[in-house]
């Protein structure tokens, strides 16, 4: 089965829908048209039998070209330390606002985790490693 146009119409609004909800930084109307772009020029090489399959594979297309598009605009906000001015310091990625809505749907131990994160810059294997530590000083205080 090749995915017709007729096929790529019908699913244009969940799409569109997809990209709104789940990569809200984006401009949707270009995101969504760099997707479809992707999606015509591909669509030979879809091989499989029904529709849904077909939603599913232009769903994944569309996820990953918003991935590319969210990479390359991280690349272009880089700030080159010599050419930044004192008082100002390049973006770290994610902004206090942005913090406080993650840290919001996280459970009471993440959170703990996530803010060391983004305090101290961690890697993930230090932050399990801080995390035993603290839970074993915790242990052994309450023993």
């Amino acid at each position: 089965m090749v995915i017709t146009d007729d096929i790529i119409t019908i699913f244009i609004p969940t799409i569109r829908g997809y990209i709104r909800k789940t990569f809200r930084k984006l401009d949707v109307d270009d995101a969504t048209q760099g997707a479809l772009e992707i999606i015509l020029r591909g669509r030979e090489s879809f091989v499989s039998g029904t529709p849904l399959q077909a939603r599913s594979w232009m769903l994944k297309v569309a996820h990953r070209h918003c991935l590319d598009q969210v990479r390359s605009a991280k690349v272009r906000q880089t700030v080159s330390m010599d050419d930044a001015d004192e008082g100002v310091s390049p973006p770290n990625g994610l902004e206090a606002v942005e913090l406080g809505e993650v840290i919001n749907f996280l459970n009471q131990s993440k959170r703990g985790a996530a803010l060391l994160a983004y305090e101290m810059d961690g890697t993930a294997s230090r932050i399990k490693k801080d995390r035993f530590y603290a839970r074993r000083d915790l242990r052994r205080a309450m023993a």
